[in-house]
């Protein structure tokens, strides 16, 4: 039900919301019943609840509360009274709301710390950040960005593929055992080809990965080893199932909502969407990349509003690091 919501990753689960509804209600009330529920569908037990005598809504859920009664009726039940309360004006232009909303407050958190970092900083290393993000995230354009302030160090594991993947080397001595017929006889690995079969075969794919990240991260390493940057960003989209980020001091993710990326990927590459929702669905989900995140960007909006989000995250992380 929480999906056709704006920036629904950012939704605490909802054992933490039904536990905050509580203390709450403790805090303002005497002693007050509770019996709090996750809802399953619009009405829950509003429907079926004979003892229900009132549900509280607002001037944009009125609607709502005149379909419980016309449901309650259907259940034989006696209708309850509507009670419409005014919500406080707080207009966020972003979102396009003059109202205050739990979405004006998911925007707002975007570019700040939502869990503690997954690593505390060590003297004399640099912090390292993790920063990820699905097909056509907008996480290359943040990384631009980072890779703008003087102090930092931004790693594209992209192009250390690239280098990885160069003739000869041991990640293509290893490709030529594991697949046949996508190494050519100069030890160049055809990625193309290589691609077509990972993408088919969920298996070969994890096979493939078993190969590339291990090697891959050796060659990240050695760039962290070498700077004298206090920052360096490795910039990834498979740095979660990598298992990476338990390797960075912080997770950075960048999210848009999947019909933005399917249209960003149809229109950046000429796709259909069908071929973009099997992009997708080649890599893991928003959510599962939020749940593991320190930090969280959505570049849905203008990119001033992107930038914004990032100066926040800088500012924040500076911040904590002098502390």
């Amino acid at each position: 039900m929480i999906q056709k919501k704006s920036l629904w990753e950012l939704i605490a689960p909802v054992e933490e919301r039904i536990e905050d509804v509580q203390q709450f209600v403790d805090d303002v009330s005497d002693n007050m019943k509770c019996d709090l529920f996750p809802l399953d569908d619009p009405f829950g037990k509003s429907i079926t609840v004979p003892s229900l005598q009132a549900i509280i809504v607002s001037a944009e859920t009125v609607k709502g509360g005149e379909a419980v009664n016309t449901k309650r009726k259907e259940n034989g039940l006696s209708p309850v009274d509507i009670d419409k309360i005014e919500l406080l004006d707080a207009e966020d232009e972003v979102l396009n709301e003059v109202k205050i909303s739990s979405s004006t407050r998911r925007r707002e958190a975007l570019g700040s710390l939502l869990r503690p970092p997954t690593r505390p900083p060590t003297p004399g290393r640099p912090y390292v950040i993790g920063l990820t993000g699905g097909i056509a995230s907008g996480k290359s354009n943040i990384a631009k960005y980072l890779a703008e302030q003087p102090d930092f160090l931004v790693i594209d594991c992209d192009g250390l593929a690239h280098d990885a993947y160069s003739p000869g080397s041991i990640l293509s001595q290893r490709i030529r055992e594991a697949f046949d017929g996508v190494v050519d006889s100069t030890g160049l690995v055809d990625r193309k080809k290589l691609g077509a079969i990972v993408f088919q075969n969920p298996e070969r794919r994890l096979e493939l990965n078993g190969i590339v990240w291990p090697a891959l991260m050796q060659l990240v390493q050695a760039q962290i080893d070498a700077t004298d940057r206090q920052f360096v960003v490795v910039e990834a989209a498979a740095l979660v199932e990598a298992g990476w980020d338990k390797e960075m001091n912080e997770l950075w993710t960048v999210i848009v909502p999947r019909a933005e990326a399917v249209r960003r990927v149809c229109h950046r590459d000429n796709a259909t969407a069908e071929q973009a929702e099997a992009r997708l669905n080649a890599q893991i989900d928003n959510k599962s990349r939020v749940d593991a995140s320190n930090v969280v960007f959505c570049s849905l909006w203008a990119y001033e509003e992107t930038r914004r989000q990032v100066e926040r995250a800088l500012n924040q992380l500076r911040l904590r690091l002098k502390q």
